[in-house]
């Protein structure tokens, strides 16, 4: 069974990779015309590079409440802060369609739940604590919405004539789908029905096995682009940022149901990558 232990030190690693990620999106599927936001883009890009240098001088095995952490948790939290407006001020020009950026609101949507996510625990952070776990019915509402925007940007982001994969994406995209009427529909048992049932650990395990799944449709995607045979319009970049989210979502999971199986994973970047 992988170990579902993330450290203090892996936690920001993630969280500060996934919104670099995030950032640099902005910046590559932005019209070059936009100047204006092009360049915020690449400003966040390098605010979050000096935030994960500032990272490597920490020791790894650093508490969350040692000096070293608490002063990282500071510096991350302005600028994850200061992105999480620079999206949204994106977001609600593109629902006003006045920027031009191939990127939809419902894609940022994900990516605005996720900076707050970890705007949430860079709180705790701050002040020395350990930020409380999201319960499993909120983990899964961050996650399965997570990916199922992986599927569909899949879908959108590979030529149609990749058929098969494709056929796979949509099969895995009603299923997440699924998934997310299912928990909000267990969010409601929990009125009146104890947290960590029967019922909800085995849709854990459901889950899991769907985010296996992808994870292996992505895996055979991303070996087709790294031998130039994938007929897409996407960035090596963009295709393995789904890899990290996909094991903490099940990292975390198996906080909730112990005995969940998946293959080892890491939720850091190799250097690399």
């Amino acid at each position: 069974m992988p170990e579902q232990y993330i450290s203090t030190w892996e936690e920001h690693q993630f969280w500060l990779n996934m919104l670099q990620d995030h950032a640099y999106f902005v910046r590559d599927y932005l019209s070059p015309a936009e100047t204006k936001y092009v360049a915020e883009a690449d400003m966040y890009i390098r605010s979050f590079e000096a935030v994960l240098q500032h990272l490597q001088t920490v020791p790894q095995n650093a508490d969350y409440s040692s000096p070293e952490m608490i002063e990282l948790s500071q510096f991350a939290y302005q600028t994850a802060g200061k992105y999480y407006l620079f999206e949204g001020n994106i977001l609600n020009l593109r629902l006003k369609n006045e920027i031009n950026i191939n990127l939809t609101p419902t894609y940022f949507n994900g990516t605005l739940n996720e900076n707050a996510e970890y705007l949430r625990i860079l709180q705790y952070n701050m002040r020395g604590q350990a930020a409380p776990p999201l319960s499993l019915v909120d983990l899964l509402s961050l996650w399965l919405e997570d990916q199922l925007g992986h599927a569909v940007l899949l879908i959108r982001l590979v030529d149609g004539i990749e058929f098969d994969i494709v056929r796979q994406a949509e099969g895995l995209k009603v299923k997440f789908s699924q998934f997310i009427v299912k928990n909000n529909a267990i969010k409601g048992y929990l009125r009146f029905h104890n947290p960590g049932s029967p019922i909800q650990i085995r849709f854990a395990h459901e889950v899991a096995e769907a985010v296996v799944a992808f994870n292996e449709l992505v895996g055979y995607t991303l070996k087709q682009y790294d031998e130039k045979s994938l007929v897409n319009q996407s960035t090596r970049r963009f295709l393995f940022h789904h890899f990290p989210e996909a094991c903490y979502f099940m990292k975390k999971m198996s906080i909730h149901a112990p005995d969940l199986q998946y293959p080892p994973c890491q939720v850091t970047y190799p250097p690399g990558r």
